[in-house]
Formats: structure tokens, sequence, C-alpha cells
């Protein structure tokens, strides 16, 4: 797998940090200078770990229901999908 399909992979798992809309203008953007897009999801990749440790934290200070509220306004998803995000990063589900 060349490194534009990896970024092309790494992007479209990540996507609930962008949207799938923006997700695929990032791809058919990257489709003319792939290097822009492997340099794309390295930062992405640190940006949403960061956020995933956000969360973890949240939920160990707060509790289930901040860390979900704060998946919800991060990403947009509704209160199931984010309940669900949540409940597998803190390995609940």
């Amino acid at each position: 797998m060349n490194n534009f399909q990896k970024a092309i992979d790494i992007i479209s798992n990540k996507s609930i940090m962008c949207g799938e809309i923006t997700t695929a203008i990032i791809v058919e953007i990257a489709k003319s200078n792939p290097s822009v897009l492997v340099k794309a999801c390295g930062k992405m990749k640190i940006m949403y770990q960061a956020f995933e440790y956000d969360v973890i934290d949240l939920y160990e200070s707060a509790g289930k229901i901040s860390a979900i509220k704060l998946y919800r306004e991060k990403t947009g998803f509704g209160l199931k999908e984010s309940k669900e995000a949540v409940e597998k990063l803190m390995g609940i589900s």
C-alpha cells in the first residue's frame, strides 16, 4: 500500500473529525497532490489522538454524560452515535 492509499485510509477512518463531505473534498483535492494528503493525515491523526485523550480525561473526571456532550459538540454526531463512540473509546461496548 502506497502513502497515498494509507492517507486515504486514515482520512476515511477518522472522518468523524471532519464529516463525510469534508472527507470527500479532502480526498478530491489530494488526488492532485498526494503529498499534501499524507502531511495532513499525519496532523489529523495527532489531532484525533488528542481529541480521544480529551474525551477519556473528561469521562474520568466529569463522567459519561459530559464526555458524550463533548463528543457531540466536536463531531456533530447525534446522541446515539456519540454515546456508542464514547463507550467504544472507553472499552465499555
